[in-house]
């Protein structure tokens, strides 16, 4: 693979510059030939207990040992997959049992989660990270085994956080990786000189992208064990990074900071952060924006199916902050109509894309090595591109219902609310009642309340002269906080649970 040649490049012109430190409790930090040293010891051990496994999974926290090992899987031309301790014992054993055969690497907490899944080693093989014995020798790609793999095969397995259905795996080329890398060094500026922060998980491909990226280029990748304001905000001035990608959740802790003159004058140390993995509402996308000087705020859009679809650069400009900007360099997209053919501008559609970034298709049991020969995602999303040619994304696909005949997208009419009512979370969600569909909204309280009161009569007031009276939902809930997936995505799933047992103790 490509990132291991850069590497090796890299260890050889510059071999004491720092690699990666993974900041815990005691930071532990890797030069680029140490780094090339520990990769070569993972190689030797993992060289035969690899043999016939269809992917080598990793569930353990993060560690300089984690890089190395998944560094050397690609060495070794062995699918890697990085599992979310978050994900819980349930959904770790569904995974592994059904997904073919593999090895893993576990650190303890990975071992106890294993553990209470019911899996032991007769089931899914596997070893302690400190069970590994290592020779050492040249770190070096497989050549028998990449001669025996297509040049596209499978590098890296990404499950998808199931919010929209199973957890399904996710394969992703080698080619394509390689692809991914040298795109995000130039959209991203990045140069050896630079730092850059870690902050999202390693199973989530923008954090896996960051970190990949960063030693692509021969940069420094500092991974932060923590999602906290105080601790991002301390190492940022601790390693001075360039760049920073953030999740809507972390956006959210990171805006309820409150010294903002600290908050912005840290983030304005960096080149650009950017805003991954969803949106925010268009208040505090606002705030950022307005309280950027020197730092640039990068937009994001994509799945686990296609990596980056667009992407937004702002700067100073907030008349196209609502949309996720134009397609990411080497993707192609387009918004379809329901007989797939091309919309208009500002017909919405679904968005279908093709190009860098595209998954092979998916990995299962009967099938591990399927693929997607079309490298067409239809990524189920609905949206439009007005007539500057950016994407507007206004829903899911399978999420959007018929109310009075209109098309409704929850996620468009809780931005609507948003506006409205000047709050900052809302959360739309469709319900069924007596075979027709109506309209839930939740609200967080922020503490500072102006129309939610006994009845939500003024709320509904507010609302009623301002937006459609099919738009408005039919219950109103107010609730001190919203419930969270392992991904920071909401839990729909159980905002619904919350209104029905409401419901039932009405």
């Amino acid at each position: 693979m490509k990132i291991i040649h850069r590497i090796l490049q890299h260890a050889q012109r510059a071999p004491d510059s720092p690699a990666i430190t993974v900041h815990s409790a005691s930071p532990n930090t890797l030069s680029y030939s140490e780094l090339v040293k520990k990769t070569s010891q993972y190689q030797s051990f993992l060289n035969d207990e690899v043999e016939g496994m269809d992917f080598v999974f990793f569930l353990s926290n993060r560690s300089v040992d984690l890089v190395a090992a998944v560094l050397s899987c690609f060495a070794l031309s062995v699918p890697v997959a990085i599992l979310d301790p978050r994900l819980g014992p349930l959904k770790i054993g569904k995974i592994l049992s059904e997904t073919g055969s593999a090895f893993g690497l576990v650190d303890d907490l990975g071992e106890r989660l294993l553990e209470k899944a019911g899996l032991t080693e007769n089931e899914v093989k596997f070893k302690h990270f400190s069970e590994c014995s290592y020779k050492e020798p040249e770190i070096s790609v497989n050549k028998k085994r990449s001669e025996n793999s297509a040049t596209d095969h499978s590098a890296v397995i990404l499950f998808t956080s199931g919010s929209t259905g199973e957890s399904k795996g996710v394969k992703i080329s080698s080619e394509d990786i390689g692809e991914r890398l040298s795109t995000e060094v130039d959209w991203f500026e990045l140069d050896e000189s630079d730092a850059i922060l870690g902050v999202l998980p390693l199973n989530f491909d923008v954090g896996l992208t960051q970190l990949l990226s960063t030693l692509y280029c021969g940069a420094h990748h500092v991974l932060l064990n923590s999602w906290l304001p105080k601790d991002i905000i301390k190492n940022v001035n601790a390693y001075s990074p360039k760049g920073l990608a953030l999740s809507p959740m972390v956006w959210k802790s990171l805006l309820d900071v409150p010294d903002e003159e600290l908050l912005w004058g840290t983030i304005n140390s960096l080149r650009y952060i950017t805003l991954s993995g969803g949106t925010l509402p268009k208040k505090q996308l606002e705030k950022i924006a307005v309280n950027l000087s020197t730092c640039t705020l990068i937009k994001t859009y994509g799945q686990t199916e296609m990596f980056r679809i667009s992407s937004l650069k702002v700067k100073g400009n907030l008349d196209k902050l609502g949309s996720v900007g134009k397609g990411y360099p080497g993707v192609s997209f387009q918004v379809v109509n329901e007989d797939n053919l091309p919309c208009q501008s500002n017909q919405i559609g679904e968005i279908v894309a093709s190009g860098c970034g595209a998954m092979q298709g998916y990995i299962s049991k009967d099938h591990p090595l399927q693929k997607n020969d079309k490298a067409v995602v239809y990524t189920g999303d609905f949206g439009y591109v007005d007539e500057d040619g950016y994407l507007h994304v206004k829903g899911r696909k399978d999420e959007m219902v018929k109310i009075f005949d209109q098309r409704i997208y929850p996620e468009d009419v809780a931005s609507s609310i948003s506006a409205v009512l000047n709050e900052v979370d809302v959360v739309v969600i469709a319900i069924q009642e007596q075979g027709e569909y109506c309209l839930v909204g939740f609200i967080k309280n922020s503490g500072e309340r102006k129309y939610l009161g006994e009845g939500n009569k003024e709320a509904i007031r507010k609302l009623s002269q301002n937006i459609a009276s099919h738009l408005i939902p039919k219950y109103l809930i107010e609730l001190d906080s919203f419930p969270s997936t392992i991904s920071g995505k909401i839990d729909k799933v159980e905002l619904l649970n919350i209104f029905l047992k409401q419901s039932s103790d009405q």
